[in-house]
């Protein structure tokens, strides 16, 4: 039991002595640092140090991607006119659109809907 108490002191005694080593440690490479930054200071000539940073950028690239979406609506007393009539509108749009030079695949009908109305 006695060798118990005198082992827990001894590891109480030295971990107090390790920590107590460790903050003069710091201690002293804080301020041997700041000794080092007063030096480097006087030496500046002016005892303040300043760093500007100026800068610009630009940069210019062609599109590659573009997203238009375009309607088409046509009234008739028939379905089956207003549908013949939307389909040589879309036509009309689709060709000028590949005149550009849009490829096929790059163009795609995304809705088509038709409804009665009533007066």
């Amino acid at each position: 039991m006695q060798a118990r108490k005198i082992n827990k002191r001894f590891f109480v005694v030295t971990l107090g002595a390790v920590f107590l080593s460790l903050v003069c440690l710091l201690a002293f490479y804080g301020l041997f640092l700041k000794e080092g930054a007063r030096q480097a200071l006087a030496a500046a000539g002016s005892g303040a140090v300043a760093i500007t940073v100026n800068g610009r950028g630009e940069v210019r690239a062609a599109p590659d991607y573009g997203r238009v979406r375009v309607g088409v609506a046509t009234q008739s007393t028939s379905a089956r006119e207003a549908q013949l009539a939307n389909d040589r509108t879309v036509e009309a749009v689709i060709a000028a659109m590949k005149a550009q030079g849009i490829a096929k695949e790059n163009i795609q009908t995304g809705e088509y809907s038709i409804w009665p109305e009533y007066n």
